[in-house]
């Protein structure tokens, strides 16, 4: 939590929590505005939303922003804010809170998402075709064998030929699903880990 300026935009007062999460030091916020604490790029975001926070009284919620750590670490922090008079001045209260490694464990979890959709369909779709096949073949070698006992195996040669060849491309598939399975990490602090 801090206190800034709705003037200048400095900080008035952090509490230990601040000081902990962001590196710096009381008497090092007190010396910066809030916009020292911003990567450049958000700077006109964040000017803004100060400018709707000055035509507006009252609690505002803001959203996700992205701040700066003194050790140059970009977090993502969720704001809550409301305007205050602190010491005759016209400031506004903010609580700030590090939503970062949510949001990678959502992020972390859509692709793992994807990747189990991906995994499902191979196995309803190109599982199948050769599966299909397969049963198939074996089905037809079953009615042969039935219609004529006698015949010999050396006329079925075209047909294993085509049931050997299914029997490889399931195999492929069966090897690509379960490559695809081990691409799906289970580890790290939220016990999940995106691959690139």
């Amino acid at each position: 939590m801090w206190v800034y300026d709705l003037e200048t935009l400095r900080f008035l007062d952090v509490n230990q929590a601040a000081i902990s999460s962001y590196g710096y030091s009381k008497e090092e916020f007190l010396s910066m505005t809030i916009k020292d604490i911003r990567p450049n790029k958000d700077i006109s975001l964040l000017e803004e939303k100060v400018n709707v926070k000055k035509e507006m009284g009252g609690l505002l919620f803001s959203g996700i922003f992205h701040h700066l750590k003194k050790n140059g670490d970009l977090i993502e922090v969720e704001i809550s804010s409301n305007r205050i008079e602190y010491n005759g001045l016209k400031g506004v209260l903010v609580l700030a809170v590090d939503v970062t490694l949510r949001n990678q464990y959502i992020e972390a979890i859509e692709v793992q998402n994807a990747r189990l959709k991906e995994i499902a369909w191979m196995q309803s779709h190109v599982v199948r075709a050769p599966l299909a096949r397969l049963l198939g073949l074996v089905n037809m070698l079953k009615i042969e064998r039935i219609h004529d006992p006698q015949q010999s195996i050396e006329n079925f040669e075209e047909l294993f030929e085509f049931i050997f060849s299914s029997a490889q491309e399931l195999d492929k598939v069966i090897r690509q699903v379960s490559e695809k399975t081990e691409r799906i990490h289970l580890k790290g602090k939220f016990g999940l880990e995106k691959e690139e």
